[in-house]
């Protein structure tokens, strides 16, 4: 750009004058106020500085009566000229006296740079761009007093714009800021054209030191049909601190609301990330959202984690239509060492929506949901299809080795959520799931079929050789779920399930074709260490499922249980094949009632898998081969496979 005149408001006044003097805004009598600076500056060309020499001691109150004059060329409005600035801003403009529907400032000229102004009680948005793009907005406390902490709110938004490659805030010292006490939003991005703009080192919804709330009424940061843009970075600097805000931290709604970017923030806490500064709602909701491309929260390299934290939902994808939402190396639920409780109050990421990756299994791809106050992870509804969960610690700091638990289950899938994997069979899929106050994976209600559990370390700590259960069970499958699949016989597909308060995996509640394949229960994958969950190793209250399986890889075992290594507590046609069960506290395999259950002729009585008669052996003999002598009293004129 052509560099311009500079004019200098030397008065609080709101006088107009179009008369240019050596540079000075001025009249006859050498007043200078901003409405005549920016008449001046749209008359001139090039891009003209507007800076600020208002003589005595502030306050410096500039109260305009009427809307100022629309920024239509090129313009640098820097109230940091003013002398007495100190690092904060001391030009006030107060709306208060402007007339109805009226923005503190409004730009529709581009390439410009508002700095170092307070922008309160106007009856619009304290900045309103329009039209053209690349304009900087660093250094302002818009919503607020010159304090930082008294919420003087315009009326509307504290910064709305409908156009393209804008920055709010800056990653260098003094270019953030306070976005606070706005009546509605804190910054509204709307629609289609508002792409590649840029939000960084702000405080938006807290006052200015960051340590109490001064919220926006409704989000922090709104993008609606908004596309491409990023909201923080992972460069020093770029958090931005999203909190106190009665809507939520950040939405992203609408169609064509897709590419956007949220990195590096600081959602629902203080600026240290030290203690709770809520959102009234989510953290990030993300909302009704159509388009192609996928909205990122978080990231696999540094910097990129978002702390979200303190929240109603930490992370909520919500409508059939939300899809491809990539979510990865977040803290979601503790403080900003991973190592305190500062949950959200429902679930760290509720999901309503599909093929949405939570995590992954590239290094630090993983998140941190811990502390939250039900699910770290929850799948409803039967739009929530063929998500991924992989790489993530639910329910444990971030060491993996202390109890961080959330309230209740780490993973649950319910109410038609289908054919969505948790974990996978690589070392970097793998999910720890641990120190839950319920259980580990739940799996519920009619409709909720195909699920997949593989890989995972369920109730240890990272290394697989010490408790840290979840107070349930390890896997809970009920509520007539049909299909899942626990496991598997691919290499690295089992599960290690173990130290949990009461099964390891448990099926009920009529919920049938569950196949429990190539876990392992009660010990640690070299079958050494007693870590058997509290009650029994796998546990059966339904019909026609599967443990085990003559295939290679097949095999569970179940080992140094409480109670049995494999329990059928009700339910006919259930396989069991191929397991290896050792060093349970009582039976290895045992059908309802507890206990032996003697054999009767004919084997005419009913109850689990109708109590089939046991084998009774009567001599064996061992050299090269070794060889069984037995009998089985059952059903005549039926097929049996003895194992």
């Amino acid at each position: 750009l052509t560099v311009g005149t500079t004019f200098v408001v030397n008065s609080t006044g709101d006088g107009a004058d179009k008369k240019t003097s050596d540079g000075v805004c001025s009249t006859s009598q050498g007043v200078c106020t901003l409405r005549a600076a920016i008449q001046q500056a749209n008359a001139s060309a090039g891009q003209d500085t507007i800076s600020f020499n208002i003589s005595g001691s502030g306050p410096y109150v500039i109260q305009p009566a009427s809307a100022l004059p629309t920024v239509t060329e090129a313009v640098i409005i820097d109230g940091t000229t003013q002398p007495g600035y100190t690092g904060t801003p001391i030009i006030q403009l107060n709306g208060t006296s402007a007339g109805a529907s009226v923005n503190g400032l409004n730009i529709s000229a581009g390439s410009s740079t508002i700095r170092g102004l307070v922008i309160y009680s106007f009856t619009n948005s304290g900045i309103r761009i329009t039209t053209n793009g690349g304009n900087h907005i660093e250094g302002n406390y818009i919503g607020t007093d010159v304090t930082g902490t008294l919420d003087r709110g315009n009326y509307w938004t504290g910064i709305y714009m409908n156009t393209s490659n804008n920055t709010i805030g800056g990653t260098t010292t003094g270019t953030g800021n306070l976005i606070s006490g706005n009546d509605s939003y804190g910054i509204q991005i709307f629609d289609t054209a508002a792409t590649g703009n840029l939000i960084q080192g702000n405080y938006i919804g807290t006052n200015a030191t960051g340590t109490a709330a001064l919220g926006n009424q409704y989000d922090g940061v709104y993008l609606y049909s908004a596309s491409d843009n990023t909201v923080g970075g992972t460069v020093t600097g770029a958090r931005n601190l999203i909190s106190g805000n009665s809507g939520s931290g950040v939405s992203i709604y609408g169609a064509g609301a897709t590419g956007n970017l949220i990195q590096g923030n600081y959602i629902g806490t203080n600026a240290a990330g030290s203690a709770v500064l809520s959102n009234t709602y989510e953290g990030v909701l993300v909302r009704y959202v159509t388009g192609t491309g996928s909205n990122t929260i978080g990231g696999s390299v540094d910097g990129a984690r978002n702390l979200i934290s303190g929240n109603r939902h930490g992370i909520r994808l919500e409508n059939s239509n939300v899809s491809s939402t990539i979510i990865q190396g977040n803290y979601i639920g503790t403080d900003a060492t991973g190592s305190l409780d500062l949950g959200n109050t429902y679930d760290g990421i509720g999901v309503d929506s599909a093929t949405n990756t939570i995590g992954g299994s590239s290094e630090g791809a993983g998140n941190l949901i811990s502390g939250n106050g039900r699910y770290a992870v929850y799948f409803y509804g039967t739009s929530s299809n063929a998500n991924i969960v992989q790489g993530n610690f639910m329910g444990i700091d971030a060491s993996g080795t202390l109890d961080l638990g959330n309230t209740m289950s780490g993973v649950a899938i319910g109410f038609g959520a289908s054919s969505n994997t948790i974990g996978g069979t690589t070392t970097g899929a793998r999910n720890l799931i641990s120190g839950n106050n319920e259980h580990g994976v739940l799996i519920s209600e009619v409709g909720t079929n195909d699920n997949l559990v593989q890989g995972n370390y369920i109730g240890t700590d990272i290394t697989g050789t010490l408790p840290l259960g979840n107070a349930f069970d390890g896997v809970h499958v009920q509520h007539n779920t049909i299909s899942a699949l626990i496991g598997g016989t691919a290499s690295g597909a089992g599960n290690l399930i173990a130290s949990n308060g009461w099964s390891g995996v448990r099926i009920t509640g009529a919920s049938s074709g569950t196949v429990v394949q190539g876990n392992t229960v009660g010990t640690d994958l070299g079958g050494t260490l007693a870590l058997g969950n509290g009650e029994d190793g796998i546990s059966i209250n339904g019909p026609s499922n599967q443990i085990g399986g003559t295939e290679p890889g097949a095999a569970n075992r179940s080992a140094y249980n409480t109670f049995n290594g494999i329990y059928v507590q009700r339910g006919t046609g259930n396989t069991l094949e191929g397991n290896l069960v050792w060093s349970n506290d009582s039976l290895g395999i045992d059908l309802d009632p507890l206990g032996p259950t003697p054999n009767d002729p004919g084997d005419v009585d009913t109850g689990p898998n109708n109590l089939q008669n046991a084998p009774v052996v009567t001599s064996f003999t061992t050299g090269t081969n070794t060889t069984v002598h037995g009998t089985v009293n059952s059903s005549a004129n039926t097929t049996f496979r003895l194992e």
